[in-house]
């Protein structure tokens, strides 16, 4: 059925919601809302803010000043933790000593707040790479504040898709809609999370064995919890079709409306996991439509999972889930939004026979009339 767009309805952020009617004039929505971003775009919404320090975080200058000559701003602290609440990460990227930063942080209380911080002489661009790369997050979704014109512009030029904040931005950061994303009851835990990814990543590094070795030994269990309105999950998982870029079928955004029209006509599960580190919570979002030839017609994932064979472990699960229930063939279509390369890669290593139909979307097929390959690589997968 063809649609016809009505005007832009504005929503926070760079992002935008397109509500779409069917043509003959009737007012009620399709089952989805889309956000349509235009080519290069920033993320909508801001995932770590990166701190200089020196008369940003504080007043004065911690090599000049010593510790007893700096003061800590209020309303810096203020917005470090009411982002942190928000699920915000936080790092830092100063030219300084770091063992005199992190004693200092640690006499105020905040080192914890701070995730891979980057302490140090080098050029911040730097920084911020490795901080990005640590976290496994994409640089369009973060933030760098800094009172340093030099400093901001050499970020700026290194990564002109970061937005750059100075000293006197901090006390309305808050208020500003790019910082101000869906937030659920898993938002707050979300810094511990990644806490408990860098005992992993630090495991790993000594772990003798190869990265597929490192990953069964992990442990990691997934969990598909059908999702009805008002479910516990249904929060976290409308946060994450905000929040997600790389791992994503399509980028599309949901209003809350819309994802509970999509409830209502297909099956939602939410996606949690835990392995032997502790228990991620809710990481992803999938839904199905069943039927002789089944179609997983949405799947969101956070980067907290990114390449760890999460996205083939439940695909295959759904496709042995249908399979036993009679379906003959599974599809899945994704739309390259330039930002959810980790997703095609994941399908694009897995047992799916892949169908360009456009520049920008690919339908994946899965014949469901056999067994699959024994030798695939899958977490256990439990249905609830």
């Amino acid at each position: 059925m063809d649609v016809v767009l009505p005007p832009v309805a504005p929503v926070l952020g760079e992002d935008v919601f397109f509500r779409i009617f069917p043509p003959s004039g009737g007012t009620k929505p399709l089952l989805f809302a889309e956000a349509y971003l235009s080519c290069g775009a920033r993320a909508p919404y801001i995932k770590c803010l990166i701190w200089d320090l020196d008369n940003t975080l504080w007043d004065g200058v911690l090599s000049e000043d010593g510790p007893e000559g700096i003061r800590l701003r209020p309303e810096a602290v203020e917005t470090l933790k009411m982002l942190d609440r928000r699920g915000i990460l936080h790092s830092i990227a100063s030219k300084n000593d770091a063992s005199a930063v992190m004693l200092v942080l640690q006499s105020l209380g905040l080192a914890e707040y701070f995730l891979v911080p980057q302490i140090g002489w080098g050029p911040k661009s730097a920084a911020v790479d490795r901080i990005a790369a640590a976290l496994n997050l994409g640089t369009d979704s973060f933030a760098f504040v800094d009172d340093a014109v030099y400093e901001r512009e050499e970020v700026r030029a290194a990564h002109p898709d970061v937005r750059i904040y100075t000293e006197k931005d901090i006390k309305d950061l808050s208020g500003r809609p790019e910082f101000s994303p869906l937030v659920s009851s898993e938002s707050a835990a979300r810094r511990q999370s990644y806490l408990a990814e860098s005992r992993r990543t630090a495991d790993a590094a000594s772990f003798e064995g190869d990265a597929e070795a490192f990953l069964r030994s992990c442990g990691l269990e997934l969990t598909l919890r059908r999702l009805t309105p008002g479910a516990p999950q249904e929060a976290r998982c409308l946060e994450l079709t905000a929040r997600t870029n790389r791992l994503t079928l399509a980028g599309r955004r949901y209003t809350p409306e819309a994802f509970r029209e999509l409830m209502a006509d297909v099956e939602v599960y939410a996606v949690s996991a835990a392995d032997r580190y502790g228990d991620y919570g809710t990481v992803g979002c999938l839904a199905l439509r069943p039927g002789p030839t089944a179609e997983v017609t949405e799947l969101v994932l956070s980067c907290r999972v990114a390449k760890k064979r999460c996205e083939q472990s439940l695909l295959l699960a759904v496709a042995e889930r249908l399979r036993a229930k009679g379906s003959t063939m599974l599809t899945v279509l994704a739309v390259d939004t330039g930002r959810n390369t980790f997703l095609f890669e994941a399908l694009d290593g897995g047992p799916f026979c892949r169908d360009r139909l456009s520049e920008s979307s690919v339908r994946y097929t899965l014949m469901l009339n056999a067994r699959l390959p024994s030798d695939l690589f899958c977490h256990p997968v439990v249905w609830c």
